[in-house]
């Protein structure tokens, strides 16, 4: 089976995430171990059973607004948004057939391929811009746009620091090994890439 790749653009940087079969027990490339919001992710699962995490992770992120707002109204506008969150989610399904979709451009231009089999599904949290991708109708890819991230060289400590120094980096200067650009650790099914695209920043 094609690995899964799990990414993160920062800065944007870009940081997948690629994997195989959805696994059971937390690997050493967990995703949780970098952002907790990534709980859940289906990787593997076909499209009824993302929008079931789509949803689920929905209510989660509106769950605690919800619980301490006092106001009736303010209440149920919270629920509101978070239906209409679902619905965005569910209606930016896309199929790259080779029509112009404005991505071709766009900070994930190199992520994907037309008359491929691949499709695209995008959700924002925040500032934070997830883009799920799908092969063969199944969930194989996580790119996330991050412009919160400024230096890229203190997201590859941090990401050293949590999964271990990475298997592959890549330099603007490879002799003297200064500004790296991009970083990948693999273990097993899995790997990790983060990658600094600031044309897209």
């Amino acid at each position: 089976m094609r690995n899964r790749i799990i990414g993160i653009v920062l800065m944007t940087a870009s940081m997948a995430l690629v994997t195989g079969p959805a696994f059971s027990d937390p690997p050493p490339l967990d995703p949780l171990k970098f952002d907790a919001r990534l709980r859940g992710v289906p990787f593997g699962k076909d499209l009824r059973a993302f929008l079931t995490y789509a949803k689920k992770s929905t209510q989660g992120l509106y769950h605690q607004r919800i619980q301490q707002t006092p106001e009736r109204n303010e209440r149920d506008q919270l629920r509101v948004e978070a239906a209409e969150r679902v619905q965005r989610i569910q209606e930016s399904h896309i199929a790259f057939a080779g029509q112009n979709t404005g991505y071709n451009v766009s900070v994930v231009a190199g992520d994907f391929a037309h008359h491929s089999g691949e499709s695209m599904i995008i959700a924002k949290t925040g500032r934070l811009q997830d883009y799920f991708f799908f092969q063969g109708g199944k969930l194989w890819k996580l790119v996330t746009s991050d412009p919160n991230v400024r230096e890229f060289s203190s997201l590859l400590v941090k990401l050293t620091t949590i999964y271990g120094p990475p298997s592959v980096v890549q330099y603007h200067d490879p002799n003297t090994r200064h500004s790296p650009y991009k970083a990948t650790w693999a273990s097993g099914d899995i790997q990790l890439e983060v990658e600094a695209r600031p044309d897209f920043g």
